[in-house]
């Protein structure tokens, strides 16, 4: 049988369901190549359960019409090939692939957790608004710009937060355009929205006294994990995870190892001499070198705990002090840089203790645990709370 050009291309029969031994969806479409009507099956052997597989089957034999209908052809305008499976589908194989990514360390253990934690909850929000475990080939721009909306408006979370969804999204659209769920990535065309300015300031030379005049009295560990903060300008998170091992009493240093780095490399940066006093005063140099940093109410112990815990305390010292907002336990790390720049007078110094990516990190391959002190920074007349 032959077609001419344009209506032949249009040539198609209707998708059916077949069943019998394979249960299958058949339809016929012109193949230029071959230049007639072609026979394509879908099987459905892979959906258990027959009131399952029925209602599969519907839903793509609609599609496929709809698709016929509007002059699609398969062989010209293929969809990817696994735009009929389930969200759930999809969902599963991504976290197989990213725990192997895990247990190879290219993601972090964060990374995992938030991957599964936006996923159920956009999986959450589909079965709330009737949708169920959705066809990807519905799981489209709408859909997705529908739960962004409902982050943001009904939920009320920040800009900051709604951006943060949409870029794991656009990983997972990734790997689904990737691995043939979908054609095209379904986060194309959304948009982040602009954050607003940092609602965080450097705190007063008279709201540190008052800070450490408080802490002296009713917390020194916590005061500790400030100076810290101040001096080294090591992130809450890096805090959470450096135990005892990792302070060089004899080089004055600290290691901040690539597994908990922010950057994921291992870097070293500082200690200043009115830090080094205090680990001394506080003995933190005779406690076990297994022992966490920061552990249960902020003293050496040996299990880690949640960086969460050091916005909490500060929360709540922030309001026995009366402090503004605006005053955030990171503030004390943006008080240490500009401290320390006024100090040394040497913004490469500056940049290097606070392991900022713009600056040449040490070469991977050094000697960590020989690396010294920089005596700029050790012998500066920094000092929290003037």
């Amino acid at each position: 049988m032959i077609y001419n050009n344009k209506e032949e291309l249009k040539s198609y029969r209707p998708a059916q369901l077949k069943t019998g031994n394979n249960t299958r969806i058949e339809y016929y479409a012109y193949n230029p190549e071959k230049n007639k009507l072609q026979r394509i099956q879908v099987r459905l052997s892979h959906i258990s359960g027959s009131m399952e597989r029925k209602r599969y089957a519907y839903e793509m034999i609609k599609r496929l019409n709809e698709n016929l209908t509007s002059d699609w052809n398969p062989f010209i305008n293929s969809e990817a090939k696994k735009t009929y499976k389930k969200f759930s589908d999809a969902i599963n194989h991504f976290l197989t692939i990213s725990e192997k990514k895990l247990s190879d360390d290219v993601i972090r253990a964060e990374t995992y957790k938030d991957y599964v934690s936006y996923l159920r909850n956009l999986q959450k929000w589909l079965n709330e608004k009737g949708y169920g475990d959705i066809y990807i080939y519905k799981l489209d721009k709408s859909v997705l710009t529908a739960f962004l909306e409902h982050i943001y408006v009904e939920r009320n979370r920040t800009a900051k937060t709604r951006n943060n969804y949409l870029n794991y999204f656009r990983v997972f659209a990734g790997f689904l355009c990737e691995n043939n769920y979908t054609k095209y990535k379904i986060t194309d065309g959304i948009n982040p929205l602009k954050n607003s300015k940092k609602q965080r300031k450097i705190i007063s030379d008279k709201d540190v006294k008052r800070l450490i005049d408080y802490l002296q009295k009713e917390n020194k560990n916590y005061l500790l994990a400030c100076e810290v903060l101040y001096y080294t300008f090591i992130r809450p998170k890096e805090m959470s995870h450096i135990q005892i091992r990792d302070i060089n009493f004899t080089n004055k240093t600290i290691i901040v190892g690539e597994k908990f780095a922010k950057n994921r490399k291992t870097q070293v940066v500082t200690i200043p001499k009115p830090l080094m006093d205090r680990f001394k005063e506080m003995k933190i140099d005779k406690q076990n070198s297994n022992f966490y940093l920061f552990s249960t109410d902020f003293m050496p112990g040996k299990f880690r705990k949640s960086e969460k815990q050091f916005r909490d305390y500060w929360l709540k010292t922030a309001r026995v002090l009366k402090f503004p907002k605006e005053y955030k336990f990171y503030s004390l790390k943006d008080n240490g840089i500009t401290d320390l720049i006024t100090a040394t007078g040497d913004v490469q110094v500056v940049r290097d203790q606070a392991r900022h990516s713009s600056i040449a990190i040490t070469d991977i391959y050094s000697n960590k645990e020989n690396q010294k002190a920089n005596d700029s920074v050790f012998n500066s007349k920094l000092k929290f709370g003037k």
